[in-house]
């Protein structure tokens, strides 16, 4: 397996009004890969 060219472990992301976005999130990408990332907002 290649080396990942980004690696995140354990990340947790909590919002201003306490919701919690992530939650021990872990994941790496090896080189060359391509990854997408979705948000939502509440208004």
């Amino acid at each position: 397996m290649p080396a990942a060219a980004i690696q995140f472990d354990r990340v947790t992301k909590i919002h201003e009004d306490r919701q919690v976005a992530l939650a021990d999130v872990s994941f790496a990408l090896p080189t060359g890969s391509t990854v997408g990332l979705l948000a939502a907002c509440r208004t």
